[in-house]
Order: structure tokens, then C-alpha cells, then sequence
């Protein structure tokens, strides 16, 4: 049985892990194994712990065993690790086939984009890359002007198995969900929400944490909309939110493809997202949902198309997670048919 091996830094809440973790839960008819830096309290079969969530601390160690374990394929999520790999392939130190996923765009506000863009040059010795979405593709393509005929598009998946209806005691609160970082610009919806005569709109629910948090909770007491506008924190089950809310907001300033918006629309949420770079435009048009992009999100949802089942159907034929993961199941088949 060939073998495959997933490495990435933790496996913490974020997208990139959620993706990563269903695939190695998901992907059939090979031995699999997950290499982990970070602390894992919770073992599981095929978990390989390093307890060092630095990869410089790592590289030794990540060597060894790749050799250890032999895999035919090596994956991984996370752009300093798939460099890592790009180079060991390079430098003929590891044999395996390595595939990298992209999990973020060019035109996100949070990296150095010139070492970013120097450095995925090296992508074209990858094996196989997976962009998540077309734009993602486009865009890496065409500021790296670079071709790449190794590189295939896999959009993040649902489990539309467990998909919710909304419920029949639908609370009045409005919902926003993601790490309080800057990215995520949950400032604007504040200020948005203060000008929109706030003591008509219902209560919004800012569902996360992250090093912004200090700063949107003083500039909620600065508009004294403490009783309005609540920041929860992490929750362990964010289906409760979504089955009962009036409907979820997206206000980041950039994303790949939100796992948080697929997630919504698999409880028929509504949406409405501000306009940003990234794959979110993509996705909402594949789904039918497009008038919801928006250049200014408006609390009453005016104007806004209601997730309807017809919606939930496209949902499930683009991004249903029997579809994502037979998608790479044949891509990993193809890549080993190359050998």
C-alpha cells in the first residue's frame, strides 16, 4: 500500500488545519501518517508528535523521519513548510513525490509580499501544487509570471452530511466569526454598526480570539454599544450560531476560500460579505449568491439574496466533501501513475 505523510505546524482551528486534518481523516486506500510540531495532547493512529511547534527546531528531525517512513507522497499546507520541502526534493535529500497546498493569496496585507513571491518561484520543483481557488491560481501565475502546469484547483470542502436546518427559534442576532485579527477587519463592522442607528439593529455576536481583541473591545466601549456588540470568544460548537442567527457577516479585507463561509451555507445561512480580494467571489458565484458580495455591508440585509435549497444543492455539487476528497484521490493516483 503506497503511504502518505501530511506535516504542518499544529492542529489548532485555523483553515489550513481543518482542510489538511479531513484529508488525512478522509483519503482512502493508502497509509497515512501526520507529522505534527506543536504539542498534541490527543494521540491518535498515525500521529508523529515533534512537541516543537518551530520548524528550524524541526528540520533534523523532520529529515530522519521522512527517511524513517519513506512515503510516496509528503504533503503539506503551510508556505514555510512546503518551501522546506520544495528544497529537500531540490536537493535530492528526500525521493518522496511533494505536494504543496496554497493557503493564502498575493494580495493578503499580512506577509512580506516580496520575499513571499521570491520565494514561491520555488514552487514549480514541486511535484504537485493545489490552489484553492482559480483566482488563487490566476493571481500566483500571473505576478510570479510563471506557468504552472504541476498545479491543480481543489476548493476547501463541507461535510454536507451533517448539514442543519436553520432553526425554528431563530434568534435576532447578526454573526461574525474568525481570529480578531487585523485581517479579518471586525473594526469596520463596529463602525459600521455605529452609524447604522445601532438601537434599531439586533445584537452582534463576534465569535473568535486573537491579538486584536483589546482593541475592538475599547473601540466598542468607545461608541458604549457594550450591551450590542458582544465578543464571545472560541466556542467548540459554532453550529449553534449558525442554525439560530439572523445571518453572518464577512468583512476581511482578504481570503483564500473562508471555510467559515461554506460552513454557514451548509446551515442555510444568509450571508453578505464586503468586497475583498481573494476566492470569496468565486465561491459565491459557483453557489448563486453573488448580489451578496458587496461594496458596504448593510445591516438589514437589503437587497441580499436568502440561502435557499437550491443553493444548498450547488453547495454540495462544488464543495461536498466526497467531492473535494475524491478530487484528490485521483490527483494523488495520477501523480504516482507518473512515477
Amino acid at each position: 500500500m503506497k503511504k502518505i505523510v501530511f506535516v504542518l505546524p499544529s492542529l489548532n482551528k485555523g483553515g489550513a488545519e481543518k482542510v489538511m486534518l479531513n484529508l488525512f481523516q478522509n483519503i482512502r486506500n493508502y497509509d497515512k501518517k501526520i507529522i505534527i510540531f506543536d504539542e498534541q495532547d490527543n494521540y491518535f493512529e498515525g500521529l508523529i508528535n515533534f512537541n516543537n511547534i518551530r520548524l528550524r527546531k524541526n528540520m533534523i528531525k523532520l529529515i530522519r523521519t521522512l527517511h524513517k517512513e519513506k512515503p510516496d507522497i509528503i504533503m503539506a499546507s503551510h508556505f514555510h513548510i512546503n518551501i522546506f520541502l520544495i528544497l529537500l526534493k531540490k536537493l535530492n535529500i528526500i525521493k518522496s513525490k511533494v505536494v504543496v497546498r496554497q493557503s493564502f493569496t498575493l494580495s493578503s496585507k499580512n506577509i512580506n509580499k516580496n520575499r513571499v513571491i521570491r520565494l514561491s518561484k520555488l514552487y514549480r520543483y514541486a511535484d504537485l501544487i493545489i490552489f484553492q481557488t482559480q483566482n488563487m491560481k490566476n493571481e500566483f501565475e500571473t505576478l510570479l509570471n510563471i506557468t504552472f502546469h504541476n498545479s491543480k484547483v481543489i476548493y476547501n470542502s463541507v461535510d454536507v452530511n451533517e448539514v442543519k436546518s436553520k432553526s425554528d427559534h431563530m434568534e435576532k442576532f447578526y454573526l461574525a466569526v474568525g481570529r480578531l485579527s487585523k485581517v479579518k477587519n471586525f473594526s469596520y463592522l463596529i463602525e459600521s454598526y455605529n452609524k447604522q442607528n445601532s438601537k434599531e439593529l439586533y445584537p452582534l455576536y463576534i465569535v473568535g480570539k486573537g491579538p486584536e481583541e483589546k482593541q475592538l473591545q475599547a473601540l466598542i466601549n468607545k461608541y458604549q454599544l457594550q450591551e450590542k456588540i458582544i465578543l464571545i470568544g472560541e466556542v467548540e460548537n459554532l453550529g449553534n450560531y449558525y442554525k439560530k442567527t439572523y445571518g453572518l457577516l464577512i468583512s476581511s479585507l482578504n481570503e483564500g476560500l473562508p471555510n467559515v463561509l461554506l460552513e454557514a451555507l451548509s446551515y442555510k445561512c444568509n450571508v453578505i460579505v464586503r468586497k475583498h480580494p481573494g476566492g470569496t467571489e468565486e465561491v459565491l458565484s459557483r453557489i448563486g449568491l453573488l448580489r451578496n458580495f458587496v461594496e458596504d455591508i448593510d445591516f438589514n440585509f437589503s437587497n441580499i439574496i436568502e440561502t435557499q435549497e437550491i443553493h444548498l444543492k450547488n453547495l454540495e455539487e462544488n464543495f461536498g466533501s466526497e467531492v473535494i476528497i475524491g478530487q484528490y484521490q485521483r490527483s494523488f493516483k495520477n501523480l504516482l501513475r507518473d512515477e
